[in-house]
């Protein structure tokens, strides 16, 4: 009801799934502003990697990565994990984020970018912790 109650807010020069999303985030936030709870992004489970190979070793190292990777998106800020899901799960491009958080490009990309570099750092400072335990 609200994509149609809004239409005239559409602007075709946007996305429409930009704009879908626009709507699902503020559905999202007026949500936990009513029932008084502080917004907070969770990430999703990440997907099944593809498996390459069968065995237990491999699946415990998928298991591995996927338990960091899923810790190192919960320590990002919200603004910035917001962004990176968008981007990586939502497949928006920079100009479509900008118009789902109400932002400008300029603060999206930055956000992406510190969202990368902080993930690409916790996740090479796990890594020679795995290979101690070895």
């Amino acid at each position: 009801m609200r994509v149609v109650r809004g239409q005239d807010r559409y602007r075709a020069s946007a996305p429409f799934s930009a704009y879908l999303y626009r709507i699902a985030h503020n559905v999202l936030v007026d949500h936990y502003r009513r029932t008084g709870r502080a917004v907070e992004l969770s990430s999703p489970e990440p997907p099944e990697l593809e498996d390459p190979g069968n065995t237990p070793e491999h699946h415990f190292t998928q298991g591995e990565l996927r338990a960091k990777l899923v810790a190192a998106m919960d320590g990002l800020p919200a603004p910035q994990r917001e962004v990176f899901l968008l981007h990586q799960e939502g497949g928006l491009t920079l100009e479509e984020i900008g118009h789902v958080v109400g932002a400008g490009r300029e603060t999206v990309k930055s956000r992406l970018r510190y969202a990368v570099n902080r993930l690409r750092r916790e996740l090479a400072a796990a890594e020679p912790l795995a290979e101690k335990q070895a």
